[in-house]
Protein backbone atom coordinates (compact mmCIF):
# COMPACT_ATOMS: atom_id res chain seq x y z
CA UNK A 1 0.00 0.00 0.00
CA UNK A 2 1.43 3.38 -0.94
CA UNK A 3 1.97 6.10 1.61
CA UNK A 4 -0.66 8.30 -0.07
CA UNK A 5 -3.30 5.60 0.34
CA UNK A 6 -2.37 4.84 3.95
CA UNK A 7 -4.72 6.35 6.57
CA UNK A 8 -2.79 8.99 8.47
CA UNK A 9 -2.27 8.57 12.23
CA UNK A 10 -1.36 11.50 14.46
CA UNK A 11 -0.11 11.01 18.01
CA UNK A 12 -0.86 13.80 20.45
CA UNK A 13 1.73 13.92 23.21
CA UNK A 14 0.86 16.25 26.14
CA UNK A 15 4.04 16.72 28.17
CA UNK A 16 4.99 18.30 31.48
CA UNK A 17 8.42 17.88 33.11
CA UNK A 18 8.97 14.67 31.14
CA UNK A 19 12.67 14.84 30.27
CA UNK A 20 13.62 11.54 31.92
CA UNK A 21 11.63 9.21 29.62
CA UNK A 22 10.58 11.49 26.77
CA UNK A 23 13.28 10.50 24.23
CA UNK A 24 12.41 6.81 24.50
CA UNK A 25 8.69 7.55 24.11
CA UNK A 26 9.22 9.73 21.02
CA UNK A 27 11.58 7.19 19.44
CA UNK A 28 9.02 4.41 19.84
CA UNK A 29 6.33 6.55 18.18
CA UNK A 30 8.58 7.50 15.27
CA UNK A 31 9.59 3.85 14.80
CA UNK A 32 6.09 2.73 13.84
CA UNK A 33 5.85 0.48 10.79
CA UNK A 34 2.70 2.31 9.70
CA UNK A 35 3.70 4.57 6.83
CA UNK A 36 1.85 7.78 7.73
CA UNK A 37 2.60 8.76 11.35
CA UNK A 38 3.06 12.20 12.91
CA UNK A 39 3.72 13.33 16.48
CA UNK A 40 2.48 16.60 18.00
CA UNK A 41 3.91 17.60 21.38
CA UNK A 42 2.21 20.24 23.51
CA UNK A 43 4.30 21.32 26.50
CA UNK A 44 2.41 22.58 29.54
CA UNK A 45 5.18 24.93 30.72
CA UNK A 46 7.80 22.36 31.73
CA UNK A 47 10.65 23.50 33.95
CA UNK A 48 13.12 20.66 33.26
CA UNK A 49 14.84 19.71 29.99
CA UNK A 50 11.62 18.79 28.15
CA UNK A 51 11.74 21.86 25.89
CA UNK A 52 15.27 21.16 24.66
CA UNK A 53 14.46 17.51 23.94
CA UNK A 54 11.28 18.36 22.03
CA UNK A 55 13.01 21.10 20.02
CA UNK A 56 15.81 18.69 19.08
CA UNK A 57 13.36 16.10 17.73
CA UNK A 58 11.43 18.77 15.84
CA UNK A 59 14.63 19.86 14.11
CA UNK A 60 15.64 16.28 13.30
CA UNK A 61 12.34 14.84 12.02
CA UNK A 62 9.68 16.72 9.99
CA UNK A 63 7.00 14.40 11.40
CA UNK A 64 7.43 16.04 14.83
CA UNK A 65 5.68 19.27 15.80
CA UNK A 66 6.20 21.06 19.10
CA UNK A 67 4.35 23.88 20.87
CA UNK A 68 4.64 25.31 24.35
CA UNK A 69 1.67 26.78 26.22
CA UNK A 70 2.03 30.39 27.35
CA UNK A 71 0.54 29.54 30.75
CA UNK A 72 0.04 26.21 32.45
CA UNK A 73 -3.33 24.67 31.58
CA UNK A 74 -3.32 21.56 33.75
CA UNK A 75 -3.79 17.94 32.80
CA UNK A 76 -7.29 17.85 31.27
CA UNK A 77 -7.08 21.14 29.40
CA UNK A 78 -3.66 20.29 28.00
CA UNK A 79 -4.94 16.90 26.80
CA UNK A 80 -7.82 18.70 25.10
CA UNK A 81 -5.50 21.28 23.54
CA UNK A 82 -3.19 18.52 22.32
CA UNK A 83 -6.03 16.98 20.32
CA UNK A 84 -7.10 20.36 18.94
CA UNK A 85 -3.57 21.24 17.81
CA UNK A 86 -2.95 17.76 16.36
CA UNK A 87 -6.01 17.87 14.09
CA UNK A 88 -5.32 21.51 13.17
CA UNK A 89 -1.75 20.73 12.11
CA UNK A 90 -2.78 17.48 10.37
CA UNK A 91 -6.29 18.11 9.01
CA UNK A 92 -6.12 15.07 6.69
CA UNK A 93 -5.45 12.57 9.51
CA UNK A 94 -8.02 9.81 9.98
CA UNK A 95 -6.92 8.47 13.36
CA UNK A 96 -5.70 10.01 16.60
CA UNK A 97 -4.05 8.64 19.72
CA UNK A 98 -2.97 10.30 22.94
CA UNK A 99 0.52 9.21 23.97
CA UNK A 100 2.20 9.38 27.36
CA UNK A 101 5.66 10.80 27.99
CA UNK A 102 7.10 7.75 29.82
CA UNK A 103 5.78 4.64 28.02
CA UNK A 104 6.91 2.65 24.98
CA UNK A 105 4.92 1.61 21.90
CA UNK A 106 5.61 -1.54 19.90
CA UNK A 107 6.56 -0.73 16.26
CA UNK A 108 3.42 -2.54 15.05
CA UNK A 109 1.04 -0.63 17.34
CA UNK A 110 -0.37 1.74 14.72
CA UNK A 111 -0.33 -0.83 11.92
CA UNK A 112 -2.29 -3.42 13.91
CA UNK A 113 -4.86 -1.00 15.33
CA UNK A 114 -5.47 0.78 12.01
CA UNK A 115 -6.06 -2.60 10.36
CA UNK A 116 -8.67 -3.47 13.01
CA UNK A 117 -10.49 -0.14 12.64
CA UNK A 118 -10.39 -0.37 8.85
CA UNK A 119 -11.96 -3.82 9.12
CA UNK A 120 -14.76 -2.50 11.38
CA UNK A 121 -15.87 0.91 10.04
CA UNK A 122 -18.49 1.26 12.80
CA UNK A 123 -15.89 0.92 15.59
CA UNK A 124 -14.79 4.06 17.42
CA UNK A 125 -11.65 2.88 19.19
CA UNK A 126 -9.16 0.00 19.13
CA UNK A 127 -7.14 -0.94 22.22
CA UNK A 128 -4.29 -3.50 22.42
CA UNK A 129 -3.22 -5.66 25.33
CA UNK A 130 -0.76 -3.96 27.66
CA UNK A 131 2.52 -5.11 29.21
CA UNK A 132 2.97 -3.47 32.62
CA UNK A 133 6.61 -2.62 33.31
CA UNK A 134 8.30 -2.29 36.67
CA UNK A 135 12.09 -1.89 37.01
CA UNK A 136 12.37 -2.35 33.22
CA UNK A 137 10.91 -5.87 33.30
CA UNK A 138 7.41 -7.06 32.50
CA UNK A 139 5.47 -7.33 35.74
CA UNK A 140 2.19 -8.55 34.27
CA UNK A 141 -0.10 -8.27 31.25
CA UNK A 142 -3.36 -6.33 31.22
CA UNK A 143 -5.95 -7.50 28.73
CA UNK A 144 -8.82 -5.06 28.11
CA UNK A 145 -11.48 -7.74 27.95
CA UNK A 146 -14.27 -5.19 28.06
CA UNK A 147 -14.65 -4.97 24.29
CA UNK A 148 -18.05 -3.39 23.78
CA UNK A 149 -18.61 -5.31 20.56
CA UNK A 150 -22.02 -4.52 19.10
CA UNK A 151 -23.56 -3.56 22.45
CA UNK A 152 -25.43 -0.27 22.63
CA UNK A 153 -26.73 2.02 25.34
CA UNK A 154 -26.42 0.86 28.94
CA UNK A 155 -24.97 -2.51 27.80
CA UNK A 156 -22.05 -0.67 26.19
CA UNK A 157 -21.58 1.40 29.35
CA UNK A 158 -21.55 -1.72 31.50
CA UNK A 159 -18.95 -3.45 29.34
CA UNK A 160 -16.67 -0.42 29.39
CA UNK A 161 -17.09 0.56 33.06
CA UNK A 162 -17.45 -2.81 34.78
CA UNK A 163 -14.98 -4.87 32.79
CA UNK A 164 -11.34 -5.19 31.84
CA UNK A 165 -11.26 -2.17 29.50
CA UNK A 166 -10.25 0.24 32.23
CA UNK A 167 -10.02 3.89 31.35
CA UNK A 168 -6.33 4.08 32.23
CA UNK A 169 -5.60 1.61 29.42
CA UNK A 170 -8.39 2.42 26.98
CA UNK A 171 -7.66 6.14 26.79
CA UNK A 172 -4.33 5.32 25.12
CA UNK A 173 -5.97 3.40 22.28
CA UNK A 174 -6.40 4.52 18.67
CA UNK A 175 -9.51 6.67 18.06
CA UNK A 176 -11.26 7.75 14.94
CA UNK A 177 -10.90 11.53 14.93
CA UNK A 178 -14.63 11.94 14.29
CA UNK A 179 -15.35 9.84 17.40
CA UNK A 180 -13.28 12.17 19.60
CA UNK A 181 -15.06 15.21 18.16
CA UNK A 182 -18.50 13.64 18.58
CA UNK A 183 -17.83 12.68 22.21
CA UNK A 184 -16.80 16.22 23.06
CA UNK A 185 -13.19 15.49 23.99
CA UNK A 186 -11.81 15.64 27.51
CA UNK A 187 -14.08 17.35 30.04
CA UNK A 188 -12.50 19.53 32.73
CA UNK A 189 -13.35 17.09 35.54
CA UNK A 190 -11.60 14.49 37.66
CA UNK A 191 -11.28 11.01 36.13
CA UNK A 192 -12.03 12.58 32.76
CA UNK A 193 -10.79 9.50 30.90
CA UNK A 194 -13.59 7.38 32.42
CA UNK A 195 -16.26 9.84 31.33
CA UNK A 196 -14.78 10.27 27.87
CA UNK A 197 -14.61 6.52 27.15
CA UNK A 198 -18.21 6.12 28.29
CA UNK A 199 -19.30 8.84 25.87
CA UNK A 200 -17.35 7.20 23.04
CA UNK A 201 -18.90 3.80 23.83
CA UNK A 202 -22.38 5.26 23.34
CA UNK A 203 -21.50 6.01 19.73
CA UNK A 204 -20.07 2.70 18.57
CA UNK A 205 -18.06 -0.42 19.41
CA UNK A 206 -14.69 -0.36 21.18
CA UNK A 207 -12.40 -3.11 19.94
CA UNK A 208 -9.70 -5.14 21.61
CA UNK A 209 -6.59 -6.21 19.67
CA UNK A 210 -5.23 -9.32 21.46
CA UNK A 211 -1.53 -8.42 21.18
CA UNK A 212 0.65 -6.74 23.81
CA UNK A 213 1.65 -3.69 21.75
CA UNK A 214 2.02 -1.08 24.47
CA UNK A 215 4.51 -1.12 27.37
CA UNK A 216 3.24 0.91 30.28
CA UNK A 217 5.48 1.95 33.15
CA UNK A 218 4.03 2.00 36.62
CA UNK A 219 4.35 5.43 38.18
CA UNK A 220 2.60 6.75 41.28
CA UNK A 221 -0.67 4.99 42.20
CA UNK A 222 -3.96 6.70 41.37
CA UNK A 223 -4.86 9.49 43.78
CA UNK A 224 -7.72 11.97 43.51
CA UNK A 225 -5.75 14.57 45.45
CA UNK A 226 -2.78 14.25 43.10
CA UNK A 227 -5.13 14.48 40.10
CA UNK A 228 -6.71 17.64 41.53
CA UNK A 229 -3.30 19.27 41.66
CA UNK A 230 -2.54 18.15 38.09
CA UNK A 231 -5.89 19.19 36.61
CA UNK A 232 -6.34 22.48 38.45
CA UNK A 233 -2.91 24.11 38.89
CA UNK A 234 -4.51 27.44 39.88
CA UNK A 235 -6.73 25.87 42.54
CA UNK A 236 -9.51 23.33 42.30
CA UNK A 237 -13.14 24.50 41.93
CA UNK A 238 -15.83 23.39 44.37
CA UNK A 239 -17.21 20.70 42.05
CA UNK A 240 -13.81 19.00 42.02
CA UNK A 241 -14.37 18.07 45.67
CA UNK A 242 -17.64 16.29 44.98
CA UNK A 243 -17.58 12.54 44.23
CA UNK A 244 -16.33 12.26 40.65
CA UNK A 245 -19.15 9.92 39.60
CA UNK A 246 -21.74 12.51 40.70
CA UNK A 247 -20.02 15.15 38.55
CA UNK A 248 -19.85 12.72 35.61
CA UNK A 249 -23.55 11.96 35.91
CA UNK A 250 -24.38 15.67 35.94
CA UNK A 251 -22.32 16.15 32.77
CA UNK A 252 -24.11 13.26 31.07
CA UNK A 253 -27.52 14.64 32.07
CA UNK A 254 -26.55 17.94 30.48
CA UNK A 255 -25.07 16.39 27.33
CA UNK A 256 -27.54 13.56 26.74
CA UNK A 257 -30.81 14.94 28.13
CA UNK A 258 -30.58 18.75 27.92
CA UNK A 259 -28.04 19.89 25.33
CA UNK A 260 -29.38 18.71 21.99
CA UNK A 261 -26.10 18.78 20.07
CA UNK A 262 -24.39 16.35 22.43
CA UNK A 263 -26.82 13.45 22.13
CA UNK A 264 -25.77 10.47 19.96
CA UNK A 265 -29.08 10.36 18.02
CA UNK A 266 -31.25 9.56 21.04
CA UNK A 267 -34.18 11.27 22.73
CA UNK A 268 -34.01 13.29 25.93
CA UNK A 269 -35.73 10.62 28.01
CA UNK A 270 -33.32 7.97 26.73
CA UNK A 271 -30.44 10.33 27.48
CA UNK A 272 -31.63 10.71 31.07
CA UNK A 273 -31.93 6.93 31.37
CA UNK A 274 -28.35 6.46 30.15
CA UNK A 275 -27.02 9.05 32.62
CA UNK A 276 -28.79 7.18 35.43
CA UNK A 277 -27.39 3.87 34.12
CA UNK A 278 -23.88 5.36 34.18
CA UNK A 279 -24.28 6.30 37.83
CA UNK A 280 -25.74 2.92 38.78
CA UNK A 281 -23.08 0.90 36.94
CA UNK A 282 -20.25 3.06 38.28
CA UNK A 283 -21.45 2.74 41.88
CA UNK A 284 -21.81 -1.02 41.53
CA UNK A 285 -18.36 -1.33 39.94
CA UNK A 286 -16.77 0.87 42.63
CA UNK A 287 -18.34 -1.26 45.37
CA UNK A 288 -17.20 -4.47 43.65
CA UNK A 289 -13.63 -3.21 43.35
CA UNK A 290 -13.60 -2.19 47.02
CA UNK A 291 -14.83 -5.67 47.94
CA UNK A 292 -12.10 -7.26 45.83
CA UNK A 293 -9.44 -5.06 47.45
CA UNK A 294 -10.68 -5.97 50.94
CA UNK A 295 -10.69 -9.65 50.02
CA UNK A 296 -7.12 -9.43 48.70
CA UNK A 297 -5.97 -7.64 51.86
CA UNK A 298 -7.67 -10.22 54.07
CA UNK A 299 -6.13 -13.05 52.06
CA UNK A 300 -2.67 -11.54 52.50
CA UNK A 301 -3.34 -11.13 56.21
CA UNK A 302 -4.47 -14.75 56.51
CA UNK A 303 -1.32 -15.89 54.74
CA UNK A 304 0.83 -13.85 57.11
CA UNK A 305 -1.05 -15.18 60.13
CA UNK A 306 -0.77 -18.76 58.90
CA UNK A 307 2.91 -18.22 58.22
CA UNK A 308 3.39 -16.75 61.69
CA UNK A 309 1.52 -19.62 63.35
CA UNK A 310 3.57 -22.15 61.40
CA UNK A 311 6.79 -20.43 62.43
CA UNK A 312 5.66 -20.51 66.07
CA UNK A 313 4.84 -24.24 65.85
CA UNK A 314 8.22 -25.00 64.31
CA UNK A 315 10.00 -22.91 66.94
CA UNK A 316 8.15 -24.84 69.66
CA UNK A 317 9.16 -28.14 68.05
CA UNK A 318 12.81 -27.06 67.96
CA UNK A 319 12.62 -26.01 71.61
CA UNK A 320 11.09 -29.38 72.54
CA UNK A 321 13.90 -31.22 70.75
CA UNK A 322 16.48 -29.10 72.54
CA UNK A 323 14.88 -29.79 75.92
CA UNK A 324 14.73 -33.51 75.18
CA UNK A 325 18.37 -33.47 74.16
CA UNK A 326 19.32 -31.77 77.42
CA UNK A 327 17.36 -34.37 79.41
CA UNK A 328 19.11 -37.28 77.67
CA UNK A 329 22.54 -35.74 78.29
CA UNK A 330 21.70 -35.12 81.95
CA UNK A 331 20.65 -38.74 82.47
CA UNK A 332 23.79 -40.00 80.74
CA UNK A 333 26.04 -37.94 83.01
CA UNK A 334 24.19 -39.22 86.11
CA UNK A 335 24.66 -42.88 85.23
CA UNK A 336 28.25 -42.50 84.06
CA UNK A 337 29.53 -40.72 87.17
Amino acid sequence: MSSAATPAVVFGLPVYNAAARLPEAIESLLSQTHAAVSVVLVDDCSTDGTTEIAERYRSLDPRVSYERNETRLGLTRNWRRTFERAVAIHPDACYFAWASDHDVWHPRWAEALVAELERRPEAQLAVPDVAILEDESVLRFARPSGESGDATGSAALRRVIASGMRAGHGIYGLFRIDAVRAAGGFRHVLAADRLFLAEVALRGPLLRVPEALWYRRLTAPFSLERQRRSCFPDGSPLYAHLPWFVVHTAVLVWVLAIQGSGRPHIGRVRGLQLAAAYLQITLADTAARKTRRRWKRSRKLRKRLRGGALRRVRAAQRQTRRLRGRGVRSLARRFLT
